[in-house]
């Protein structure tokens, strides 16, 4: 799953599998418990609102979110009404390594 933004700070034409968008965060963020055959999410900065609720779903169910550079989420900023400071990965342990291994092949130097 993806942010609708994302072709803004990456190419993932080469991506070695299917990307789709359901419009939401919360959807695409859900999307890895719902269907089996997603193995994580791509999401852009957005509002604690947008990721509070999906975000305990995800951990309750042995799923992570985190930052696509590794770092834990981290809510305080967001409290104030400011996005999140950078785009999230969502999933298992396996698909949100092989999201980020991916993307760190594709961000322009």
């Amino acid at each position: 799953m993806i942010s609708s933004r994302y072709h803004k700070n990456w190419d993932l034409k080469e991506f070695p599998g299917k990307l789709r968008n359901y419009g939401g965060a919360v959807l695409n963020i859900t999307a890895v418990l719902l269907y089996h055959r997603v193995i994580g999410a791509l999401v852009s900065p957005c509002h604690i609102w947008d990721l509070a609720a999906a975000h305990g779903i995800l951990k309750n169910a042995g799923f992570s979110l985190c930052y696509v550079s590794g770092k834990p989420v981290d809510y305080s900023m967001m409290l104030n009404g400011e996005n999140a400071e950078e785009y999230m990965v969502a999933g298992r342990k396996e698909g949100i390594e092989r999201i980020r291994d991916y993307i760190s092949s594709t961000i322009p130097s």
